[in-house]
């Protein structure tokens, strides 16, 4: 997994993600360390279990179930709670990849994740990076990430979109469907 990881500076003063926490101190301190923590590898996406994240935190499990839920509920976090898979949307965005090794390696890393929307969405949101980019990169990078693309959407349900501010304000658009209860 990941030494370190790349935070942009604005995050103190414009970061629009960073004021959808409010004053939740607690809400602000999971979302630094899911950005931090020693699970989580380049793509944002990891499995990461509460207990992992209480004995990092020395917080209670039921505190970090409150704070993790907080930020899932701002669009900042897609998480599935059975496999205990999160990804971190915009994640890849501070540190994109140079080179196609580097892809090659994300994918890899992403091979011991199960597939579930939370991964799904994180190839997704790779995929994007990617054709925003030129050069050689893009192009030889791009069959490993259909390829792997193809695979999960034979395994996983199409990705349940994150949370927007009309949902957080109860309206509900259109094209919205909530994801099946268990």
């Amino acid at each position: 997994m990941s030494r370190y990881a790349r935070i942009n500076s604005t995050l103190w003063t414009s970061s629009k993600k960073w004021l959808l926490l409010g004053a939740d101190n607690e809400a602000r301190l999971m979302y630094l360390y899911l950005h931090t923590c020693s699970h989580m590898q380049p793509t944002g996406c990891c499995v990461l279990r509460l207990g992992y994240a209480a004995g990092d935190l020395r917080w209670s499990i039921a505190q970090c179930e409150h704070s993790l839920d907080t930020v899932v509920t701002q669009g900042l976090v897609v998480r599935d709670a059975d496999l205990d898979v999160i990804f971190l949307t915009g994640f890849m965005a501070n540190d994109p990849p140079r080179n196609t090794s580097q892809v090659e390696g994300w994918l890899k890393g992403l091979e011991d994740i199960e597939d579930c929307n939370p991964k799904r969405m994180c190839l997704l949101e790779l995929r994007d990076l990617l054709e925003g980019l030129t050069g050689p990169i893009k192009a030889q990078s791009r069959h490993s990430l259909d390829t792997v693309l193809a695979l999960c959407g034979t395994q996983c349900a199409a990705p349940t979109p994150a949370p927007t501010q009309e949902l957080l304000k109860g309206e509900k658009p259109e094209s919205f469907s909530p994801p099946p209860t268990s």
